[in-house]
């Protein structure tokens, strides 16, 4: 499997605020995406031991990250991390994994997605 990109959008209510996630949530241990073997074991961490605790941390792995305000005060978040631009697209040989890892409590987001892109074969 090959992977281009990732793109992760969320949405809150309230104002855009960069040091928490969303319009507000304090993350302790934020988000994690790493490379597993077949055993689990991590081949790779994406983030270099800095997981995303805040919206200003997808600057750290993605330029492309952008704020839009929606009628009322819905914040819509989205970033896109395109791996070909940070090197080259990621290559999952079989039995390896792309695993996100969010621990924290997401509860109050109106709603978080993460759509991976690429190619089988």
């Amino acid at each position: 499997m090959v992977i281009h990109r990732m793109i992760v959008h969320y949405r809150d209510t309230g104002n855009v605020v960069a040091d928490k996630y969303g319009s507000g949530i304090t993350l302790t241990n934020g988000i994690l995406a790493r490379i597993l073997s077949p055993s689990d074991s991590v081949l790779v961490d994406l983030f270099d031991g800095v997981p995303v605790t805040a919206n200003e941390g997808w600057l750290n792995v993605c330029y492309d990250f952008s704020v839009l305000s929606a009628l009322g005060n819905n914040v819509i978040f989205g970033a896109r991390w395109t791996f070909a631009k940070c090197g080259t697209p990621i290559v999952l040989r079989p039995g390896q994994k792309l695993v996100l890892t969010l621990e924290d409590d997401f509860d109050d987001l109106i709603e978080q997605r993460f759509m991976v892109q690429g190619y089988t074969g």
